[in-house]
């Protein structure tokens, strides 16, 4: 059954095809002297077989499409320690490291077990083997919404052999009986928190945070559409807000999603002067509406210069 979340067609990757204009590269958004390279070319066959893959396997077509784009945007930038990425190697272990992360998806989808009962999902067995030492179930509930929806969910916590410590959450639909189907789930996070549900908008979310001082967003978001649930992208997003701040700005960390007000809050950090603990470029709150399958930028307010001063528009 869980097999049977939104399937992908190839339209769900067809923006990353090379374009007529580019033809003479086998990998178009690979710098001109290396977009050739038979290394290179492979490794980019079998990144886009892992995508096909990952996206039938999790159904959040969405989420990962929008992290392909975002892969295929920055594989050539900048290193951390300052070094360009000046050879086919470099770009070869970014393709690695890419495959690598999609491939530990598919083998957690191959873990989560279809509870046979409502009981069963809402107990204390984790119902997937990622978390497979020390695996419990810290919190698990009935989400309840107009019109007869049920969403049971369960939250887990463990340790995997290949990603350590971390937290898991299992989503399924029981609106109108019968045995729970499997909404999406989730072993990405170091903290996930309970669910959220909005009659309003019939938006499914999931707080989450990864491990890290970046307190990176790993939180999950669904829209319910006519009895279907709809994977949405939040983190494309990103780069608009990049664009509308002022050049100095940036925002380093991960937001603060208040997804019933479909909103989010935002520290902001100074480039030229600000370390990573401390930013003191004021505070920004995002507002969103959903297009398709994407949140996307409303209106951005920011407060730049501390408690008290004026709030502009951006």
């Amino acid at each position: 059954m869980r097999h049977k979340l939104a399937m992908a067609s190839a339209a769900a990757i067809a923006l990353w095809s090379v374009p007529a204009a580019a033809q003479q590269c086998r990998v178009a958004y690979l710098p001109a002297n290396l977009c050739n390279a038979p290394a290179l070319v492979v490794l980019d066959q079998k990144l886009q077989a892992r995508e096909r893959q990952v996206i039938e396997a999790t159904g959040r077509a969405a989420s990962w499409t929008a992290d392909g784009v975002d892969f295929r945007a920055h594989i050539a930038d900048i290193d951390y320690d300052g070094a360009p990425v000046p050879d086919a190697d470099r770009i070869a272990d970014r393709y690695t490291a890419q495959i690598a992360r999609l491939e530990i998806a598919i083998a957690q989808a191959a873990t989560v077990r279809d509870p046979a009962t409502r009981e069963q999902a809402l107990g204390s067995e984790c119902l997937a083997d990622w978390l497979r030492h020390q695996c419990s179930v810290p919190m698990s509930g009935i989400l309840r919404g107009e019109g007869g929806v049920e969403i049971l969910w369960q939250l887990q916590s463990g340790v995997s052999e290949e990603d350590g410590v971390g937290m898991g959450v299992l989503l399924w639909d029981a609106s109108g009986g019968g045995t729970p189907r499997l909404i999406g789930w989730s072993f990405d996070a170091g903290m996930f928190r309970a669910p959220g549900w909005s009659d309003e908008n019939n938006l499914l979310w999931v707080p989450g945070t990864l491990w890290g001082t970046g307190s990176g967003n790993a939180d999950l978001l669904f829209q319910r559409r006519e009895g279907k649930w709809v994977d949405i992208d939040i983190t494309s997003w990103k780069a608009a807000l990049e664009e509308r701040l002022p050049p100095e700005l940036s925002v380093w960390k991960g937001v603060r999603y208040y997804f019933d007000g479909m909103e989010a809050e935002t520290s902001l950090w100074r480039e030229d002067r600000d370390a990573n603990c401390c930013p003191t470029g004021g505070t920004a709150i995002i507002r969103f509406r959903i297009e398709g399958d994407a949140l996307v930028i409303d209106a951005v307010q920011a407060q730049l210069d501390g408690p008290g001063a004026e709030w502009k528009d951006f």
